[in-house]
C-alpha cells in the first residue's frame, strides 16, 4: 500500500558538507526526493529517484548557506507506479564552512612584565583563538603550570 511520506525533516545548518533529509513511510514503498528553491511542489528538481525503503538522503549538492525546500513522494515500484501525493514540504540548508587559519607571528614577552606574559599573534579576522598555556620556562627548565605553582612557593 502506497502512503504519503510523513515527518519530512531537513537539517538547518547542522552540516557544512550536506543537508540531511529524513522521512517516514510504509515499508516496501519506493521513495523519491524533490528539492526546490521556493516553497512549492510545482517546479522542484528530483535529486533522488525511487530508492527502496531508504528513509533518508544526504544532499551533498546543496550550496552553502542556500535555503532549499524538500518534499518526498512514494510509489509501489522503482518505475514510480502508483505514486502518492507529495509530502508536506520542509526547508533546510547547509552551513557555511568557516575559514580557519593557523595563527602566525606568535610572540611572547620575555621579562617585560613581572606579573604576566603577554602573547601576541596574527590571524584571519573573525577567527577566535584560545591560548592554553600549560608550560612555563624558568632558568632554562620547562615546568607545567602546577609544577610552577609549587616552584613559586619555594622561591
Amino acid at each position: 500500500m502506497v502512503t504519503i511520506p510523513a515527518n519530512v525533516q531537513a537539517t538547518d545548518g547542522t552540516y557544512s558538507d550536506k543537508v540531511q533529509i529524513t522521512w517516514s513511510g510504509t515499508s516496501g514503498n519506493y521513495f523519491r526526493l524533490i528539492r526546490n528553491t521556493s516553497n512549492s511542489t510545482a517546479s522542484g528538481t528530483v535529486i533522488s529517484n525511487w530508492q527502496n525503503s531508504q528513509l533518508y538522503f544526504d544532499d551533498f549538492s546543496a550550496v552553502e548557506g542556500a535555503a532549499y525546500y524538500y518534499f518526498v513522494q512514494a510509489a509501489s515500484s522503482s518505475a514510480g507506479a502508483n505514486p502518492s501525493a507529495y509530502s508536506v514540504i520542509n526547508s533546510g540548508w547547509r552551513s557555511v564552512a568557516p575559514v580557519v587559519t593557523t595563527p602566525s607571528a606568535v610572540d611572547a614577552s620575555d621579562g617585560t612584565y613581572t606579573d604576566k606574559v603577554k602573547i601576541t599573534w596574527s590571524g584571519t579576522n573573525g577567527n577566535f583563538f584560545q591560548t592554553n598555556s600549560k608550560y612555563f620556562k624558568f632558568n632554562s627548565v620547562w615546568y607545567g603550570h602546577r609544577e610552577l605553582a609549587k616552584l613559586a612557593t619555594l622561591l
